[in-house]
């Protein structure tokens, strides 16, 4: 496979989801959302560790599943754009209703998962949309022998694993420690 093709694919992700992030935080300052923003971080509890493994993973395990389909080309570039948009609104309305003082707080909840989750994304981008590139080929039958799924492709999913498992870890043990520092002042 060629390696020159790989930056531009995780280039393009880590575009759509700067725009999903803009398009995100510019949309919140705007909404209702942001009352019930309020309401979920005044009743802050910490979820097991599972649940947010789940929270943090379910984008990994979309990027996975497109990858191994069809439509991980154009697909992986939108998830990573719906990620950027996700994170930015929640972390937008959360920094919008908390006091100036705490801004920095909020944003140290928030901002630490999103970037080892948009991290293991981007990690893995490029061999899921080499590898969903490779599966279309066969699927039209102009491509045969090799196997699709590659060393590179495995290699690529456990580092973005490990990032996801540290979001997790992070949200389960810390981010609760930091949030109630943040409503106790």
């Amino acid at each position: 496979m060629n390696h020159n093709r790989r930056h531009p694919i995780t280039i393009i992700c880590a575009a759509f989801c700067l725009a999903g992030a803009i398009i995100g935080a510019s949309v919140s300052k705007n909404s209702a959302f942001a009352e019930s923003v309020t309401g979920s971080l005044l009743t802050f509890n910490a979820k097991s560790f599972w649940d947010n493994l789940f929270s943090t993973g379910k984008y990994l395990l979309a990027a996975v599943f497109l990858s191994l389909s069809l439509f991980g080309g154009p697909g992986i570039p939108i998830l990573c754009g719906l990620r950027g948009f996700f994170a930015a609104y929640y972390m937008t309305a959360v920094v919008s209703i908390v006091a100036h003082g705490k801004a920095l707080f909020a944003v140290l909840i928030f901002f630490l998962p999103f970037l080892l989750s948009i991290s293991a994304i981007l990690s893995f981008a490029s061999s899921g949309t080499q590898t969903s590139a490779g599966i279309t080929v066969r699927a039209f039958g102009r491509g045969a022998g090799g196997a699709v799924v590659n060393r590179e492709f495995i290699q690529r999913f456990c580092v973005s694993v490990v990032l996801v498992v540290l979001a997790a870890l992070y949200e389960t043990y810390a981010a609760p420690g930091i949030a109630a520092s943040l409503l106790r002042a």
